[in-house]
């Protein structure tokens, strides 16, 4: 079958064709006839890698989301690098055609319009899709399918209880979005599909042929599998006195034979040394202009200087150290067969698309830091992922994977269970985790609202027909729940009360952000501070640091008896009797504190503007991208405290020093650099920093400024790119958020003519259509024909008094609303005694109108102002149709807000979906 036979419509047909091969594999025909393009039957596909498992996936998805009737698609993946890819490569696939978004730890620029449901498809991590069903009510009632990709993920340690609770909380909801769970190949289902309620698609044979075989160090000689299943002993090499040897000299004889090797290594220093060794060891040349460019494109200077000296001798590593860009100049140059050689983690064996000739597992035994360094045995599931790259789709060729051994004992081992043995069968690994820790994350996110509701979710999941069943059913979780509820509500983020379980305000809030209950306790105590006094940054941090999902980054140095006194944080800054000053000054401290206080020194400097490479010389274990991921995990966090200071009505400059920080944590920049930064232009962060010193800190100024404005900072073809990113960014939010404020209009009854007005119309005309859009609200509204004694456009009868209103929009859909425009109609409207002024602008205020529009705020005096961009007017507008918002509450809002009005001041549930 042809991917131009499928029944589709053209345009997901064309977009298919443009960049796929046309031949579908067999796992993709198997997928088709099971109805992945039309049925709403859930679906488990499980086929070897490279076998073209995530094509279905997006199959799916984009089929449903392109029918056009306002249902969209979510596609979850485990990692953030995976989902980077994704997006990347559907926005460029469907940009003529879907709104395509992602939300993960690091991307939260589209979160307001995933809230809203403003897309057709998104890509997001497990762990955000959880945080954003807690926090988003009806998310999932307009989603028409979750595509979950790499599934058998649910069976490991660190993602599997989380991915489980996910996916139960698809199959109880109301809505019953459909399933399409992708994995790689599992030799036994154990009820798997079962628990899903999907239809199996299973395929077990390779595109490719897979040779496999085990080589022993001390003799070099290996036993061999071939793909018909013949085993025998043949000669591989000569011996080696390490692994990293036999790997080395093994990859240079196949390179010298003409073939393309991927070596994997379990550790990322692993990844460097043998990467160098084998530049070392191969002749270097003159890099291809097209890679040069690239690769002195970069953003990270350190980055561009290795990669260079790698790709000059055709090798390159990949592991987590490393950006999306970096990541994606490699696989790049590895397809187009530049480079010979990549060495890297199991990373790039998840979901990357990246086939060779050779496959080289240097290593079996994969290091976890779980408060101390373990070893585990790599799953067999594991290998396979690696072992499944070698080979190459539609060119008849037979891949090989080696495994390397220390002698023939440990190669008869390694042989037998990754080579001859099962995939691990599925299972669940909810009944070994803690289940304070799922108690709380339930009940306080109002999954359940007692014991009985909690017990009852856990029978549901997985863990019970391939756990509990055999194991006291349930009477043991019953046991285990009563255990879980006491413990979580002596933390007080929990109340009991009529024989129900409420969460408190503020225990909502963190369990809504996907916190584990030790997290949300010592959160929780920086509220209760909070509450009383100004906290300083260094004190916020630390109290960040110390949570589990801040990470384990920066190591606590190995030879350094007490790295205290080199830290950066300044002892003057705290108050004696803080946490942080007593862990500083106490005659010692654990090896959790110390990891704290080390991770809170880097990022006082990385939210201060150190270049990443001072910091990667003062801290051991970090990269660029380490740094990348330790900011956006902060940033969660602080955005987490700020939520629950919010419920708990600490002071509002409080939280907006909390939302700051957090926006310098994410970039490592001062807060007001983030606009700028979030576009992922490329442009450094130290360029930035240094664009922030001049002046020119927002897009707006950055669309003011000239060659000459930038010179010695910016080239010419830089600042252009950033412009036309500016301007890219605000048409395509706009259409964006249009498309979706449509398609809610159609649902609720508001009239599409009065949105698509809203978003087009100009002048006068636009007047007329606020006006009408307010009447039909329940406000009255009178829309001035002459202005005689001021500039405002609309006198607005609110319960709380009369609203003076201006509305205006740019002849340009991409150029920002001036101060100057903004404040024509501050303190006009003589005579009428208003209440409250009010300017709703389209597209967007430019950075000096918002900031003075909060000044005049901050005044508390007679001049009073609101800015309401025209989205959010929009917004306020549509929960009004949908019944969300009152028409007193509308009015308040227009009465008594100021500065700039955003999604968050409005009242009433986020509404994601309608029935």
């Amino acid at each position: 079958m042809r991917v131009s036979d499928l029944n589709a419509r053209q345009e997901l047909l064309d977009a298919w064709t443009r960049d796929l091969p046309d031949d579908l594999t067999q796992v993709q025909v198997a997928a088709v006839a099971a109805g992945v393009l039309e049925g709403r039957t859930n679906l488990l596909v499980v086929a070897p890698t490279s076998s073209g498992k995530t094509l279905v996936g997006e199959m799916a998805a984009a089929s449903l989301a392109f029918e056009g009737d306002g249902r969209y698609s979510i596609m979850v993946v485990p990692t953030r690098a995976l989902a980077e890819e994704h997006f990347n490569r559907f926005r460029d696939r469907y940009r003529d055609v879907l709104n395509v978004v992602i939300s993960t730890g690091d991307w939260t620029e589209f979160d307001e319009d995933v809230r809203h449901g403003h897309f057709d498809l998104a890509v997001m991590t497990y762990e955000k899709l959880a945080i954003l069903l807690g926090q988003a009510v009806g998310i999932l009632d307009r989603c028409g399918c979750v595509i979950i990709d790499e599934g058998q993920s649910l069976n490991e340690s660190d993602r599997g209880v989380g991915l489980e609770l996910l996916i139960t909380q698809l199959l109880v909801n109301s809505a019953q979005p459909r399933i399409v769970v992708l994995s790689a190949s599992l030799d036994e289902l154990n009820g798997f599909d079962r628990w899903l309620q999907a239809a199996p698609v299973i395929v077990n044979e390779r595109p490719v042929p897979l040779d496999q075989a085990v080589c022993s160090l001390d003799t070099g000689t290996a036993l061999y599998r071939s793909h018909e299943g013949e085993v025998e002993k043949i000669q591989f090499g000569k011996p080696a006195q390490d692994s990293e040897v036999m790997a080395l000299n093994l990859a240079l004889s196949y390179i010298a034979n003409g073939k393309q090797v991927l070596i994997f290594r379990t550790s990322i220093p692993g990844t460097e040394r043998l990467a160098y060794q084998l530049a070392a060891r191969l002749p270097a040349g003159t890099i291809p202009q097209e890679w040069a460019d690239r690769i002195a494109g970069l953003q990270e200077a350190d980055s561009a200087r290795v990669l260079g000296l790698l790709f000059s001798s055709t090798v390159a590593l990949h592991n987590a150290d490393l950006g999306y860009e970096e990541r994606r100049l490699i696989e790049d140059a590895f397809r187009a067969r530049y480079l010979n050689v990549i060495v890297a983690t199991e990373t790039l064996a998840m979901g990357v698309n990246l086939p060779a000739d050779i496959v080289i597992l240097v290593d079996t035994d994969r290091y976890r830091w779980s408060r101390g360094w373990t070893t585990t045995p790599i799953q067999v599931a594991a290998y396979r992922n690696m072992a499944g790259r070698a080979g190459r789709l539609g060119l008849g060729t037979r891949g090989l994977a080696v495994l390397i051994a220390k002698d023939a004992v440990h190669g008869r081992r390694l042989f037998d269970r990754y080579v001859l043995g099962d995939v691990e069968p599925m299972n669940s690994v909810l009944p070994s985790h803690r289940m304070t820790d799922i108690a709380y994350r339930l009940l306080a996110a109002g999954i359940a609202r007692d014991p009985e509701g909690l017990v009852a979710f856990l029978a549901a999941t997985y863990a019970y027909p391939s756990f509990y069943e055999r194991h006291g059913g349930i009477s043991a979780i019953e046991h285990a729940v009563t255990t879980a509820v006491d413990e979580a509500v002596e933390t007080e983020l929990l109340v009991e009360h009529d024989k129900k379980i409420h969460p408190t305000p503020v225990g909502r809030a963190l369990a809504r952000s996907g916190v584990v209950l030790e997290t949300a306790v010592l959160l929780k105590r920086a509220v209760d501070r909070l509450r009383t006094e100004d906290v300083p940054t260094a004190d916020l941090l630390f109290q960040i640091c110390r949570c589990e999902e801040s990470g384990n980054r920066p190591f606590i140095p190995r030879k350094e008896a007490d790295p205290r006194g080199r830290l950066r944080i300044d002892p003057t800054a705290t108050k004696p009797e803080s946490e942080l000053a007593i862990a500083m000054h106490s005659a010692a401290v654990g090896d959790e504190t110390l990891q704290a206080l080390i991770e809170t020194s880097c990022a006082l400097e990385w939210i201060e503007g150190s270049s990443a490479r001072s910091l990667e010389k003062r801290y051991y274990g970090l990269s660029g991208e380490r740094l990348r991921n330790i900011g956006a995990n902060l940033a969660w966090l602080l955005e987490t405290l700020a939520e629950a200071a919010r419920v708990a009505d600490v002071l509002s400059d409080r939280i907006i020093t909390l939302r700051r920080l957090a926006l310098a944590s994410r970039y490592g920049l001062p807060h007001e650099l983030a606009p700028l930064a979030r576009l992922r232009t490329g442009i450094g962060r130290e360029t930035l920093f240094a664009l922030g010193q001049i002046g020119l800190a927002d897009p707006d100024a950055i669309l003011e400024a000239n060659a000459d404005t930038v010179a010695g900072l910016l080239a010419p073809g830089e600042l252009n790119r950033l412009q036309q990113a500016i301007r890219d960014d605000t048409i395509e939010t706009l259409r964006r958020r249009k498309s979706g404020h449509l398609q809610r209009a159609t649902r609720s009854g508001l009239s599409p003519e009065l949105i698509n007005a809203l978003y087009s119309a100009e002048d006068d005309v636009l007047e007329r259509v606020v006006r009408d859009v307010l009447e039909s609200a329940g406000l009255p509204t009178t829309q001035l024909e002459t202005q005689a004694y001021g500039e405002e456009d609309l006198q607005i009868s609110t319960p709380a008094g009369m609203v003076v209103g201006s509305v205006t929009a740019s002849k340009s859909p991409d150029k920002p609303i001036a101060w100057r425009k903004a404040r024509e109609v501050t303190g006009q409207g003589a005579g009428l005694n208003a209440v409250n002024f009010v300017c709703i602008g389209r597209p967007r205020f430019d950075g000096l109108a918002e900031r003075s529009a909060q000044a005049v705020a901050r005044e508390q005096q007679d001049r009073r102002l609101l800015l309401i961009p025209m989205h959010i007017f929009v917004e306020a507008i549509s929960r009004v149709a949908e019944g969300r918002i009152t028409t007193n509450a509308l009015g308040s809002v227009l009465a008594n807000g100021r500065g700039l009005l955003t999604a968050d001041d409005l009242p009433g549930e986020e509404p994601t979906a309608l029935p």
